[in-house]
C-alpha cells in the first residue's frame, strides 16, 4: 500500500537525520547550550565543566561560547554577594520507537508505541570560594547595594558535576484549517541521584519546566512543514486523514517520525 493511498501528502524524517542536525546546531550555535558568568566566559577553556565543541566558524567569526548569565546571589545577604556558575547541555539525542539509539533506565524501559525517547547530559559547577576567603569578607551591609559583590573561586578550577537525564515523550497534531504539530511529555528520569526523594523532586520541577516553559515554544504549524509553493496557494485548508485510513497522526515508528496530511484548495 502506497503511504499516500489514505492521505495527499505524507511526510517523514529518521532519527538519524534528527540526531544529525542537533549535532550540527550545538557546534553551529553552541551558546544555546553552554551558559556561565562573565568570570568563566573570560576563560571558558578553563572555567567550563566540558570543552565547547564548536565549529571553526564560530571562533573566526568571533560568535560566543556560551551565553552569559548574571551569578547567583547568596540568599540572606541582601543583594551584597554572589557565586560564579556554569551549566552546559554536552550532549542530546533522540531515539525514535523502537529503541536502538538510547539505553533507557529500567524507569522508562521498554519504550511503548508511538513514543519517543531523549538523553540529555547536563553538566555544571559552583564557583565555590574557599573558607579563607571567606573569612577576609565584611558582614553584608543593612543596605541593599546595587549590585552584589562576586566572589570568585581561588583558581580556575570549579568542582564539576554531571547528570544524566532521560525523557519519553509522544507528538499530537490538533488544529482545524492551520494545524499545528506540538510535543508531549510523559516521564523524566534523573539517574542514579541520591537521596531518592531529591531525585523525584528535581525530576518534578523539570517535567514543569517542560511543559510549561519548553513545549509551548515548540509547537510548529504544518504549514510551515510543506514546500513554499504549497503554503502560498490562496484558500489552503489542512486537515488530519484519522482512523482508520490513518491510525496514528504524527505517528513515530520504524525509527522516524510521520506526518499525514489531507489539502483543501478552495477557488
Amino acid at each position: 500500500m502506497a503511504l499516500t493511498d489514505n492521505t495527499d501528502l505524507f511526510a517523514s524524517v529518521d532519527e538519524d537525520g534528527i540526531n544529525l542536525v542537533a549535532r550540527h546546531v550545538m557546534r553551529q550555535r553552541p551558546s544555546l547550550f553552554n551558559y556561565g558568568t562573565a568570570w568563566v566566559a573570560a576563560l571558558p577553556s578553563r572555567r567550563l565543566c566540558q570543552p565547547v565543541d564548536a565549529a571553526p566558524d564560530v571562533t573566526s567569526r568571533n560568535n560566543p561560547l556560551l551565553t552569559v548569565m548574571d551569578p547567583i546571589a547568596i540568599p540572606l545577604t541582601n543583594n551584597a554577594y554572589a557565586l560564579d556558575f556554569c551549566l552546559q547541555i554536552t550532549q542530546a539525542q533522540v531515539d525514535l520507537h523502537p529503541t536502538d539509539v538510547i539505553a533507557l533506565p529500567p524507569e522508562l524501559s521498554p519504550l511503548p508505541d508511538q513514543r519517543l525517547a531523549v538523553h540529555g547530559r547536563a553538566c555544571g559547577a559552583l564557583g565555590c570560594p574557599s573558607a579563607r576567603a571567606l573569612a577576609t569578607l565584611p558582614p553584608p551591609p543593612k543596605e541593599r547595594p546595587a549590585q552584589p559583590t562576586v566572589i570568585h573561586p581561588d583558581d580556575d578550577a570549579m568542582t564539576c558535576f554531571c547528570l544524566d537525564f532521560f525523557a519519553v515523550a509522544g507528538a499530537a497534531i490538533s488544529g482545524t484549517g492551520d494545524l499545528e504539530v506540538s510535543a508531549t511529555l510523559d516521564r523524566v528520569e534523573l539517574v542514579d541521584l541520591a537521596p531518592a526523594e531529591l531525585e523525584s523532586n528535581l525530576e518534578c520541577f523539570l517535567e514543569v519546566l517542560i511543559v510549561l516553559g519548553l513545549l509551548p515554544n515548540l509547537r510548529v504549524g504544518v504549514r510551515t512543514l510543506l514546500l513554499d509553493i504549497l503554503a502560498q496557494l490562496p484558500g489552503l485548508a489542512l486537515s488530519v486523514p484519522g482512523p482508520p485510513g490513518v491510525p496514528h497522526d504524527p505517528a513515530i515508528e520504524d525509527d522516524r517520525f510521520k506526518l499525514f496530511v489531507n489539502l483543501e484548495v478552495s477557488s
